[in-house]
């Protein structure tokens, strides 16, 4: 007799089957994950190896004849939502992969580089429409750091046809047709430059420092009523229609950018003349590198002259401004109304102790508020050279003036970008001899040393210096871990860690403090050795204290915010990387005789308050992101760039 499936036989069997179908599909699914997760981690570890070469072969061509800035900002993840002004839709988190309470860091480099930079061919000239030959700088000014993206709120260039009235009135009789597109008015946020900047986390719909609604411009790049000095002329668009939401994209979107300005000028002629705004007739530029240009303009005027920063605009890669011209606005300071009386600019607010620093020019036409000592100062126009440039994705269209928003692109999606500094062990250690034994040859002076920097990480202590004491560092499996800092750990610098960081905190314990708290807790040896043979023995060498003759303002500070509020950290190092002292001919007090100068008989020269060793080496932390954020937390990447000490000598 011929059996059957019994409904029970086959409604099991189809129950096997069904968890057979679910438990492949949940492999599979796996499996695919596991896929994504992989090529997304192949993806990002490229991209990180291309951003670390680009990185080392920049700084492996840093100019000793320049300076370096880093600017460093973290921001609650929250922030935006803290904010919140109760109107619209609630603003998400910075990065909606971190909590509540962690951080975001978007940090800046800026440093000057030797070497012949090339301009992208884009844009349109006087001469061409489809473009222009490649213009070559003998040095550039290079910055890493976040982009900003407007592509949904600002149009994109088209062509502009001149008017009949700006034929007629042209010097030439003709003119070409010009490009014509929509900018934020960045000039406008360096007004205000310690209170609005944009920053890449901006929200529209938020009160506060760091929001608020944005001024758009429409720029136009070539002649404007045959006027020579209006290339860069901007209008707000019709009807004062000006403002732009603004908002940028969350965190895991942010691009890194790498903006290369070439540094290229070959004649005499004042910052203002027009062909410091047309290079060689190929390339439109910028004038100068500051928004106020500090150098002199004609016989009679000088001073902090306001330029458009139209390389905020990421439309200009070039720049009519050498580097001997930058040395120049940083270490001489001219008065506006007489530019013959000159002085030597103060490195800070308090670097006068000699009476021939300070700053002649008004500067009250520099970006930021009034009343602050510090305007005018070379730290102060450093930091006036960093802004948050834009760049896009894609194109916003077809002209090459919106392509050029895509040249600076350096990481895809960057989350976080953080450079921290240190020194080499005896950085700013200096030998010389008394100037005031005229009894003596010179041969038998008293020779003298200060101490450089030192560090022993066997005498660093957590209790003496928070978090000084610790180290990051990845453990078996990738993940970062703090340990006890060991002997041949470095020091490093930087936005000081949070003093608060809790085991399940999303914050980085990175064993990071700013040099002044550095200094605090160990400071200076104020012992001057004398050293017949030369060389101070390490035996009297404190085993860690900040250089003796490192100025403890002279290097970094910090903005430690209120509650809720962006931390902003700077570290600058300018011109004088390598004379610690003051040179008889620089001290105005006692007619240059060194035994009336301000350190008294002692036949000391003076401490140059403006002596800024640069680093040994830098480490830069970034966590990138694949475009799909397959990796939600993203992978932090980590390297240290030895600074090549063969230039920097």
């Amino acid at each position: 007799m011929r059996r059957g499936f019994t409904l029970i036989e086959i409604l099991v069997a189809v129950a096997v089957l069904v968890v057979v179908v679910l438990v492949c599909g949940q492999v599979f699914q796996a499996a695919s994950a596991v896929t994504r997760t992989s090529n997304a981690s192949g993806d990002v570890l490229q991209e990180a190896w291309g951003i670390e070469q680009q990185i080392r072969a920049d700084l492996a061509r840093i100019s000793p004849d320049g300076a370096l800035v880093i600017h460093s900002v973290e921001v609650p993840n929250d922030y935006n939502q803290r904010k919140w002004d109760q109107t619209g839709a609630r603003p998400p988190l910075i990065n909606p992969g971190l909590s509540n309470e962690a951080v975001v860091r978007c940090d800046q480099l800026l440093f000057f580089m030797d070497g012949f930079q090339p301009t992208k061919p884009y844009g349109s000239t006087l001469v061409m429409e489809g473009g222009e030959p490649r213009v070559i700088g003998g040095a550039a000014a290079v910055t890493y750091g976040h982009g900003l993206q407007f592509s949904s709120e600002l149009s994109a260039y088209s062509i502009d046809t001149p008017s009949n009235d700006e034929v007629n009135d042209s010097l030439h009789g003709e003119l070409p047709m010009q490009f014509r597109g929509h900018d934020v008015d960045l000039d406008d946020h360096r007004d205000d430059y310690n209170l609005a900047r944009v920053a890449p986390f901006h929200r529209s719909n938020v009160l506060g420092q760091w929001g608020g609604q944005m001024d758009a411009v429409y720029s136009k790049y070539g002649f404007h009523g045959g006027s020579l000095s209006e290339l860069y002329n901007q209008t707000e668009p019709a009807g004062g229609a000006s403002d732009i939401r603004g908002d940028q994209p969350e965190a895991r979107r942010w691009i890194l950018t790498r903006q290369a300005l070439a540094m290229a000028d070959d004649d005499s002629n004042p910052p203002d003349a027009s062909n410091k705004q047309i290079y060689l007739s190929n390339a439109f530029s910028i004038e100068s590198l500051f928004p106020a240009d500090p150098r002199r303009v004609n016989g009679s005027q000088a001073g902090f002259v306001r330029e458009s920063p139209v390389h905020d605009m990421g439309r200009v890669d070039v720049m009519a401004m050498n580097l001997g011209d930058v040395r120049k606005s940083l270490l001489h300071t001219r008065d506006e109304t007489y530019p013959d009386n000159m002085a030597r600019r103060s490195w800070f607010a308090d670097d006068a102790i000699d009476g021939t620093h300070g700053v002649l020019e008004d500067n009250t036409t520099l970006p930021g508020g009034s009343g602050d000592p510090e305007r005018g100062t070379q730290r102060y126009l450093l930091k006036t050279l960093l802004g948050w440039p834009r760049v896009e994705r894609t194109p916003p269209g077809p002209a090459r003036y919106d392509q050029a928003l895509t040249n600076s692109i350096l990481g895809s999606a960057c989350s976080s970008f953080i450079v921290e500094w240190t020194w080499d062990d005896n950085v700013g250690e200096t030998r010389t001899w008394k100037v005031n034994e005229p009894a003596n040859p010179a041969s038998r002076r008293t020779k003298v040393t200060w101490q450089g920097f030192r560090y022993d990480p066997a005498e660093a202590s957590p209790n003496d210096l928070p978090h000084a004491g610790t180290m990051l560092e990845p453990d078996a499996s990738g993940s970062m871990q703090t340990r006890l800092r060991q002997k041949g750990d470095l020091f490093w610098f930087g936005l000081s860690d949070k003093q608060d960081v809790a085991e399940d905190d999303d914050g980085w314990d990175r064993g990071v403090v700013s040099f002044a708290q550095f200094a605090d807790a160990y400071p200076a040896s104020t012992d001057v050795w004398d050293t017949p043979e030369g060389v101070l023995p390490e035996a009297l060498k404190s085993a860690i204290a900040a250089p003796s003759l490192v100025h403890p303002n002279a290097i970094d500070e910090e903005a430690a915010g209120f509650p809720g509020e962006p931390r902003e950290y700077w570290a600058l190092f300018g011109p004088n990387r390598r004379w610690p002292l003051m040179r008889t001919l620089d001290v105005a007090s006692g007619n240059a005789d060194p035994d009336q100068q301000n350190s008294g008989s002692d036949g000391l020269l003076d401490p140059d308050p403006s002596y800024t060793p640069w680093p040994s080496a830098l480490r830069i932390s970034m966590v990138l992101h694949d475009s799909e954020t397959n990796l939600e937390h993203g992978k932090l990447v980590q390297f240290i760039v030895e600074l090549p000490k063969e230039r920097l000598q």
